[in-house]
């Protein structure tokens, strides 16, 4: 957003060979003043505006139907680009949190309460689920998994349609929030387990976007196969057999354990995760 959305030259990034990346220096940022930004890519018939695949919260145009109250001070998207857009924030405040040494008393005794955050409540949100704890307390579980809140395409599905495993999806609410309904099941004795789905990646996904062609992921695609090897093929499936996308993974699973304190991880479609072709299983 500090160049007004175009292509100018000042702002095009650097290849180092050696590193295997692009990069670019920018200065002159405010502590906790949020900035957006893009990549953009191709040439003039070819042109992509992508957002980072890491990026910890992502804006899109779907963000206008997301009610104030489930996401206060919700930043206008600009109108100015389109897409996934990212943001960063140089010296964020960091959630203080009020149990820090939550640990599940027995791993082998977890009682799981599956829970849709869309449709638990009228809310349709954390706020909602905040307050029903007591009731979801006294159910005597101790432990609930969140279906899917990493970033997601569909505002009314059930979030297996993911297209970013940093951000989380705002229509449920800001990341204090999320970190504020998690320290609050650590201070009840609940653990928190999230849904992910590492399988695939839909084709709004940066990853995707970058090789595509017609409908579906390019040929070379160095992150995905283009023909799914296995009979489980949902959106765009990712090769796990690649280290980049092994490690985009560790990274993501890595990054919710230490910035949102979760228990645990229910994987989905595990069974896609091989890259094993059907006439060799």
């Amino acid at each position: 957003e500090f160049n007004d959305w175009e292509r100018k030259s000042e702002y095009a990034m650097k290849r180092d060979e050696a590193a295997g990346c692009w990069w670019i220096t920018c200065t002159g940022f405010e502590a906790g003043k949020e900035y957006m930004f893009q990549y953009m890519t191709g040439n003039e018939d070819t042109r992509l505006r992508l957002s980072d695949p890491y990026s910890e919260i992502t804006y899109s145009d779907k963000d206008q139907w997301i009610s104030t109250s489930t996401y206060p001070d919700l930043r206008a998207y600009p109108t100015a680009t389109k897409g996934y857009v990212s943001a960063f924030e140089i010296g964020r405040e960091a959630y203080d949190w009020q149990v820090t040494d939550f640990e599940i008393e027995d791993k082998d005794d977890l009682i799981i309460y599956e829970l849709l955050i869309r449709d638990f409540t009228d809310k349709r949100n954390l706020q909602g689920v905040m307050e029903k704890m007591d009731y979801l307390e006294n159910l005597g579980i101790n432990a609930i998994e969140l279906m899917p809140v990493q970033e997601f395409d569909n505002r009314h599905s059930w979030g297996y349609d993911p297209n970013s495993y940093f951000a989380l999806d705002k229509d449920y609410g800001t990341r204090e929030m999320y970190k504020k309904f998690i320290d609050e099941c650590h201070r009840r004795g609940i653990a928190v387990l999230f849904d992910v789905v590492y399988n695939h990646l839909t084709g709004a996904s940066t990853l995707a976007k970058m090789y595509f062609r017609h409908c579906r992921t390019g040929a070379n695609n160095p992150w995905f196969n283009q023909v799914t090897p296995h009979p489980y093929g949902v959106y765009h499936d990712l090769n796990h057999a690649d280290p980049f996308v092994s490690g985009l993974v560790k990274e993501s699973l890595v990054y919710l354990l230490n910035e949102y304190k979760i228990d645990g991880f229910r994987f989905d479609l595990t069974k896609g995760f091989t890259n094993i072709t059907c006439d060799e299983g």
